[in-house]
């Protein structure tokens, strides 16, 4: 307790040790909540007065949103210790790197096995056929898949050497920097003291015996970024989860920001506002921040003078994608010469390859929709609808980790759990059954 005799230490422990957000909401009118953003472990701590508080916590690196009640007595100790959710530093499910195929199972099991239990209006159109096969096959709902039950993976890294061109991905074999270790049933791979590489994309592979094969483009933020790998037990068996941190709790939050509006950032407690930032350090957290911009609703600061002010790093496609947003956001009047410059840059974008961002992908589909609905152009209207059909047929393959892009890559050589020479070199394999990681480390 502090001086004031009604005031209480709170330390509050989010369930895994990630960037969190904390919003603490008084049910009592008398008292005061707090907007709290923690460590890089989860970790934040504040004053409260006696009452009952509402906290709401959310997971930067996933989006992931949980609700907890806090009671502060005048007799509670302090600091007084809150650990959030049900089972502390766990990872569910829903948080797993590609959880629409264990959702469509789910759904699937339910509504095949279990017509007469549900509304028939609210669940999805299901042939008898396929009732009559489930029940054939699995004796309940949540029968594990058997054959599914021990699983091969690998984790690969690979580095793009001709700077977005076609056939240029090999393998990345400088490893000088990088940190891995097992901790129980995961993984870390620590990325922050790797030496940044002028014109050359990382890219973070992931094959699972079965699956295509998962991949995202790895940012080389100067702050830092790690990937934890987890062995999660689902009604499909063993699953990995994986996902990108940003250990800069400011910089999580940015990213937050980019997925959706994000008003009031900048009074949210602990946050490093923009002008203490360190920009221009490197182009993924200038390009974070300008998205998160966007979402806002505000026109972000000028990047330099063209769509790629960052000659010393490769071409990234957010960027050109950011540029054209801002050409045509800070223009009074649109013309035919605007139309182009914007359809210009989005293309070069596309042909750059996959994005580092999710809310890249968002905003090219909301731009090159413009232009096909308004552009006054009829060959640009035409280019644009076609641009937007291909952005949109990129996303069906993305996959939900949180503020970054990925995406699945089918191919019979990479859903065996090996990841083949020379394009990809191996950072960690192993088995997984339900229960156990098995992790071999070269």
């Amino acid at each position: 307790m502090t001086g004031n005799q009604d005031l209480h230490n709170i330390r509050i422990v989010a369930p895994a040790p990630v960037p969190y957000h904390f919003r603490v909401v008084a049910m009592e009118r008398a008292n005061i909540g707090a907007d709290l953003l923690s460590d890089k472990d989860g970790v934040a701590e504040t004053q409260l007065q006696s009452g009952t508080f509402l906290c709401y916590a959310e997971d930067l690196t996933t989006g992931a949103l949980l609700t907890t009640k806090i009671d502060v007595y005048r007799d509670s100790p302090s600091p007084l210790i809150v650990p959030l959710g049900d089972k502390p530093r766990q990872t569910s499910v829903e948080s797993n790197f590609r959880p629409s195929r264990i959702e469509a199972y789910r759904a699937f099991r339910t509504a095949a096995s279990v017509l007469e239990e549900v509304d028939e209006d609210l669940v999805p159109v299901v042939s008898p056929n396929l009732a009559e096969f489930s029940l054939k096959q699995f004796s309940s709902a949540m029968t594990p898949l058997t054959s599914r039950l021990t699983k091969r993976f690998s984790i690969g890294l690979s580095i793009d050497l001709t700077s977005a061109k076609r056939g240029g991905w090999r393998a990345f074999n400088d490893f000088d920097g990088l940190a891995s270790r097992k901790d129980g049933n995961q993984l870390i791979l620590d990325f922050s003291a790797l030496a940044r590489r002028p014109k050359e994309r990382l890219r973070l592979s992931v094959s699972v015996e079965g699956d295509p094969a998962w991949q995202v483009n790895l940012p080389q933020f100067d702050s830092g970024l790690q990937t934890e790998i987890r062995l999660v037990r689902s009604a499909f068996g063993p699953e990995l989860t994986l996902r990108l941190i940003a250990p800069d709790p400011s910089l999580a939050l940015v990213l937050s920001g980019s997925r959706g509006p994000y008003p009031g950032v900048e009074k949210v407690s602990g946050f490093r506002a923009r002008d203490q930032a360190k920009l221009n350090a490197d182009p993924w957290t200038d390009l974070s921040w300008a998205l998160a911009d966007i979402r806002a609703g505000i026109v972000p600061r000028r990047l330099r003078d063209g769509p790629w002010p960052w000659k010393k790093f490769d071409p990234i496609s957010d960027g050109y994608v950011v540029w054209a947003w801002m050409v045509a956001s800070t223009t009074d009047k649109t013309t035919i010469s605007l139309d182009q410059r914007c359809l210009e840059a989005l293309v070069q974008a596309r042909r750059l390859g996959m994005p580092y961002f999710s809310a890249t992908s968002d905003l090219a589909v909301d731009l090159l929709q413009a232009l096909a609905s308004s552009s006054k152009d009829g060959a640009v209207r035409a280019s644009a609808k076609y641009e937007a059909a291909l952005w949109r047929r990129r996303g069906r393959t993305k996959l939900r980790t949180g503020p970054f892009f990925a995406w699945e890559r089918s191919g019979g050589g990479l859903q065996t759990g090996k990841l083949p020479l020379p394009t990809y070199n191996t950072l960690a394999s192993g088995k997984m059954d339900l229960d156990v990681l098995h992790v071999d480390l070269p």
